[in-house]
């Protein structure tokens, strides 16, 4: 008899373990409205100590300080305007929903060049986050969903593979985080903050409670994570763990 039951309460106590853990929710420390219409896309500039955010409606992009504050801002001729990255100290890449291209930008407003990315055919379900690795040179674009995908370009946006993305129903945000190779990502529909090794291979997931979420951002300096909510037009700051 208790060659039955005791395996069965360790097993218990395992997915006991395991429910707890996904079950955990990222701490919110504070949260600030923006003054930007319909923020969709977020990274952070390490060379400045700021952050970078676009907004699909204006098709503008905001140089914000950490509590949001708006230091600048940039209008280009391409709309529906979703993710965005750092290339280096002078160039930004941003994502075009409308054209599917990557939208490669100056900090003084000049576009440089366009990529084009993959093309689902899906309406409002296309090009959303974009995450860059200045050391390997290499790009990360998320496809929403139908299907969720992040698709991996090399330094001249050959696609060099793609991974569909089945452990959560969208992906609404990309960030890279060079301290420690790492890919962040953010489910919109799910609520989770996941972090991701460059293989793409799940390496924590935390449950979060901002309303749409559409960017994150990792800034090692203060040890925060910056979300955009559309919906809220708010940035909200938690405390990286």
């Amino acid at each position: 008899m208790y060659k039955i039951y005791i395996p069965l309460f360790f097993y218990l106590c395992l997915l006991l373990t395991a429910c707890q853990s996904e079950a955990e929710y990222y701490k919110i420390d504070w949260s600030v409205k923006l003054s930007i219409p319909e923020p969709s896309g977020l990274t952070y500039d390490t060379s400045r100590d700021k952050l970078w955010c676009v907004s699909d409606e204006s098709n503008k992009l905001y140089l914000l300080s950490a509590n949001g504050e708006i230091l600048n801002s940039i209008e280009i001729p391409d709309r529906d305007l979703e993710g965005i990255t750092i290339v280096n100290d002078s160039t930004l890449a941003v994502l075009s929903e409308e054209s599917r291209k990557a939208v490669f930008v100056s900090a003084k407003g000049e576009v440089i060049d366009r990529k084009p990315l993959f093309d689902n055919g899906v309406f409002n379900n296309g090009p959303e986050g974009i995450a860059y690795d200045a050391d390997n040179k290499t790009y990360w674009v998320a496809n929403e969903k139908n299907p969720a995908l992040i698709i991996e370009y090399d330094s001249l946006f050959n696609e060099t593979e793609r991974k569909e993305i089945d452990f959560v129903r969208d992906v609404s945000g990309l960030f890279y985080d060079n301290v420690d190779n790492s890919v962040w990502m953010i489910s919109d529909e799910d609520k989770k903050i996941i972090k991701l090794d460059p293989e793409l291979n799940v390496i924590e997931s935390y449950n979060v409670n901002i309303p749409q979420m559409e960017g994150i951002a990792i800034d090692h300096n203060n040890d925060m994570i910056y979300i955009v909510s559309d919906k809220e037009e708010k940035l909200y700051g938690l405390k990286l763990k």
